[in-house]
């Protein structure tokens, strides 16, 4: 991403092109930054989009999100502090993962594939789908070649961080993943 641009600004010019769920990470962040760079986020996304934190313990969620997100370990799903009408979604790398996902109420799940293989991240993302019984959002930074094939095997969505964060025209390039998306 370009250092003129702040990630509250690339999440916004995203959101304009068509992006419609924002996963805020930032997980290496200290507490006090990350809760500014998130601030920042939020105000950013002004309710126009689902904004999800990832999850840093089993009591994250977030009062002004729409949800938290757990990656890596899931073991606090059950435990996770859920307000209201709040998403939970859970990354996974497995087929075993999106059992305990479902099984602990995940709302949806985030996979990620090495695109660099595209026929075995297919073959797998296939047996992904096939498995899921709930949302199932492929990433990250899919080849844009590869998105109406994801999306006809039944993926809800694609995961695009730099490919649109680090474009230099972000909303043209999130337009662009959004017509393939939903064409």
């Amino acid at each position: 991403m370009n250092p003129i641009w702040t990630l509250a600004q690339a999440v916004a010019t995203s959101i304009t092109g068509g992006a419609n769920f924002v996963v805020f990470r930032e997980t290496d962040l200290p507490t006090t930054p990350r809760n500014t760079v998130l601030e920042f986020v939020t105000k950013a996304v002004r309710g126009r989009t689902p904004l999800v934190v990832m999850a840093t313990n089993a009591d994250s969620a977030v009062e002004d999100s729409y949800g938290v997100h757990f990656e890596g370990d899931i073991s606090g799903i059950d435990r996770c502090n859920r307000l209201e009408n709040q998403l939970v979604g859970v990354t996974v790398s497995s087929l075993n993962e999106i059992a305990v996902a479902e099984s602990a109420s995940a709302d949806y799940l985030l996979a990620y594939f090495d695109w660099t293989f595209p026929e075995q991240s297919l073959l797998a993302l296939k047996k992904y789908v096939d498995a899921s019984r709930i949302p199932l959002v492929v990433g990250v930074d899919v080849p844009k070649e590869y998105v109406k094939d994801i999306m006809s095997m039944g993926a809800t969505g694609i995961a695009i961080s730099f490919a649109a964060c680090g474009a230099y025209d972000k909303t043209s390039e999130s337009a662009a993943y959004w017509d393939l998306m939903t064409s």
